[in-house]
């Protein structure tokens, strides 16, 4: 059996902040030397990495695309790869990493020897179906779009946060998002949420996340959910800054004093805001959105994973 021909699509400024140069490239070059990919892309503006997906799927050239970036290349690689014939791998170069974590590749030596090891044994034994989010949302100014999510979905604290983390704290790096959920002071949405189209009490929530992976940003907040269980988690947080912040405590000591207000699974979910607001979307910041319909989508995605 030959070995599988990857594409590595390298994000240059990924976990780094102001236009920095961070370590997707050295990265990727060292993976081509190594022959663990036959190929590297570099990507120069966003949605280059989507493009690039949906070239090397076109080509029939490759068995595999491996993403060197955070959850945003991912994000926009998946929006691009043939999921039904190429493999995807994540070696985590961004700010959260929550899928390599979630696939036991959290750490880059761990993550290299594993995408190493699967292609050198040109077997499926180190890949495994993964679900996604099937996102639509509505933009008060652009109108309606859709979207393939691989871990978050997010609105009121969670996103204010992410802005936080990767605005004026961006230069912090990975140490960004930590600092960003402490100084970031909780603010109760007006939104309504349904969950299996059954209406949630949203009263006084200060945060809504629908998640795919167990981690949230640097976090492990949703212990209890799987990248392939066919179920979303849901999770709505409620409380002021002290309550957040124990929360935030609980979760990284794994005591559990402070849990979120809603933590539930289902297949569905939806929010609709009484104005113009902002979400997270696997890392990334969109703005004006008035609604938001996210369904699973069980094993959509073939992904390298930790045996």
């Amino acid at each position: 059996m030959s070995t599988p021909r990857w594409l590595a699509i390298a994000n240059p400024v990924a976990g780094v902040a102001g236009g920095a140069v961070g370590d997707a490239p050295r990265t990727a070059d060292e993976l081509l030397r190594a022959r663990v990919v036959t190929e590297v892309a570099v990507t120069r503006v966003p949605g280059d990495a989507t493009r690039l997906a949906r070239e090397a799927s076109a080509s029939g050239e490759f068995d595999g695309i491996v993403a060197l970036g955070g959850d945003g290349t991912n994000h926009e690689i998946v929006a691009g790869i043939d999921r039904a014939r190429l493999a995807f791998a994540s070696l985590p170069l961004g700010h959260g990493n929550c899928l390599a974590r979630d696939l036991g590749l959290g750490a880059m030596t761990a993550a290299r020897d594993t995408l190493a090891a699967a292609v050198r044994e040109a077997t499926s034994a180190r890949i495994r179906p993964i679900d996604l989010l099937d996102i639509t949302l509505h933009d008060a100014s652009r109108g309606t779009f859709r979207y393939l999510g691989t871990c978050t979905i997010a609105a009121g604290y969670v996103a204010e946060t992410t802005v936080t983390g990767r605005g004026p704290l961006g230069a912090l790096g990975r140490g960004a998002y930590v600092v960003a959920s402490l100084i970031t002071r909780p603010r109760a949405l007006d939104a309504r949420l349904w969950l299996d189209d059954v209406e949630v009490d949203a009263a006084g929530m200060t945060g809504f996340v629908v998640n795919n992976t167990a981690h949230l940003a640097n976090y492990r907040a949703l212990p209890a959910a799987r990248v392939d269980d066919g179920r979303l988690d849901l999770m709505g947080l409620a409380g002021g800054w002290a309550h957040q912040m124990l929360h935030n405590a609980s979760i990284l000591s794994g005591v559990g004093l402070a849990g979120p207000r809603l933590l539930r699974q289902g297949t569905t979910v939806r929010m609709a805001f009484a104005a113009p607001s902002t979400i997270m979307l696997d890392g990334e910041i969109m703005h004006d959105i008035r609604a938001a319909e996210i369904a699973v989508l069980p094993g959509a995605l073939r992904c390298v994973g930790a045996p």
